[in-house]
Formats: structure tokens, sequence, C-alpha cells
């Protein structure tokens, strides 16, 4: 799993956040502490409300947006790669996870009970430092089982398996800012970069879009969860200046990044 002290990405607004054509290479689990938070997945709208749940599913683009509620959105978020859901697999027996298919139409939706409430809350306590990593992973592991028995978790831990755009995209992740190449992608997936083209082309992606996308996800973090400035951030996402990272930002989600800081 790695270091179980950094699970939790924590999140806050002061102003409702309103962003478009946001995906994730892993799917997440989120909590809503305070506010709302609604996510648009085609024509189907999901909502938590504080003390609510909902996964982000992974390989989908879909619209999302967070609603303070008194001045406050506080959200925290536990992302589950696919080897943390396979260590759970195994470590349950598979007693909670189905073998059937992922429904088209999954419920990202887990309501609030007490139960689930005490096992994110010591979670939650798990992020400090110097706190015994076996037992976070254990407190993880108690959130995950609790929330399997209320609700079908197969769209976070079994998502659909991701094309080859998406496996790119993983792939990018580990280095945004690199200047990465297609003859150099091409060779890790073992093919020419002809063929890694005409594949992405099958999936209506291309290379360029892939890198730019795997950079704006990276810098949205930043300007969600930092306080870097935009000039570093435009440069750890490989951009030569803030004035063309803004720009593409802007024309990403639908709002400058300096903007959407000054919501957080």
């Amino acid at each position: 799993m790695g270091n179980a002290q950094s699970t939790l990405g924590f999140y806050h607004a002061k102003q409702v956040q309103s962003l478009r054509s946001v995906r994730f290479a892993e799917p997440a689990l989120c909590y809503v502490r305070q506010g709302q938070k609604q996510l648009l997945v085609g024509e189907r709208c999901f909502q938590a409300q504080a003390g609510e749940w909902l996964i982000l599913p992974a390989h989908t683009t879909f619209m999302m947006e967070n609603r303070p509620y008194q001045g406050q959105y506080t959200a925290e978020v536990l992302p589950v790669p696919a080897s943390l859901a396979k260590d759970f697999i195994q470590y349950t027996g598979g007693t909670l996870t189905s073998a059937a298919p992922l429904p088209a139409d999954p419920d990202f939706s887990i309501a609030g009970s007490a139960r689930l409430q005490q096992a994110w809350d010591k979670l939650t306590l798990a992020q400090q430092p110097a706190f015994p990593e076996l037992l976070a992973r254990h407190y993880l592991f108690e959130v995950l089982i609790v929330a399997a028995l209320q609700n079908n978790l197969h769209a976070l831990l079994q998502p659909a398996a991701p094309g080859l755009a998406d496996r790119v995209r993983q792939f990018m992740q580990a280095d945004p800012a690199a200047s990465w190449t297609q003859p150099e992608i091409a060779s890790q997936f073992h093919m020419s970069p002809p063929t890694l083209r005409r594949h992405l082309a099958l999936e209506k992606q291309s290379f360029r879009e892939i890198l730019e996308e795997v950079r704006m996800h990276h810098a949205l973090q930043h300007v969600l969860t930092t306080d870097k400035p935009m000039d570093w951030i435009a440069g750890e996402c490989g951009f030569n200046s803030a004035s063309a990272f803004s720009s593409r930002f802007r024309q990403k989600y639908g709002v400058a990044p300096a903007a959407l800081r000054k919501t957080c």
C-alpha cells in the first residue's frame, strides 16, 4: 500500500467549486465532512451531504461541484489503487466482492452510518505523524469492510479494466513534468509509435491529449491542496510559462487556477 500515513487527501473550499472534465486514473472514496459534493456522470447525478460518501470512479470523465455550507466545504479522499484493492480482496478472501461484471449504471453513492463514521474517523486519526503503519492499514481495511457490507463497492474495488489510454496515463503519472515522447511510451508498451497512435486513435485519444490530461490532473491537486505559487505548479507540470498553464487549465476545467485557488 505504501506509506499508510499519506493515504487521505484533505480538501477545503470557502466558495462553490465547479469543475468540468475531471478524470481519475484510479478510483477513490470521498467523505464529505461539511458541505455538499455533486458528481454528474453522463446524465446521472450523484450527491453526498455532510456525513455521506461518494465513489469517485476511475477511467470516467465527469463534472464535479463542491458546495460549502455556512462558508465551509471539507472533504477527505481515499485513493484505492489496484494494488490496494488486490490486497483487500485477498485479505477478505473475496467474500465482500462480486465476480460479476461492473453494472452499466453503478451507484456511486454510499449513505452515512454510525459504524462507517467510526471507522473513517479512526483512519483520519491514523494520518498523524509516526502513527503505527500496521494499525493504519488495519483501519483502512476496516473502512473498506464496513463500506462493502452496506454498499456494492464493485466500482471502487473492481473497476472496468483500463484501456491503453488509461494505462498510458497511469504510467505517465509517475512524473508528469517529464519530456515524454511517443517512442519512449511506445517502447514501454512493447509496440512501435505508429501502433501506439493507431490503438489510441481507436479509443478516440491521442498521445498529446493524454500527456496534457495527466499534467492537468497533477496541477489540479496542487491548486486544491497546496499553497504553491502558480509558476511553480506550471513548471512542476511541464509547462514553460504560468500564462500558458493558466490558459490550458481554464480551457479544461472551466476556471482559471488562480480563481480556483481563491475558493479554497
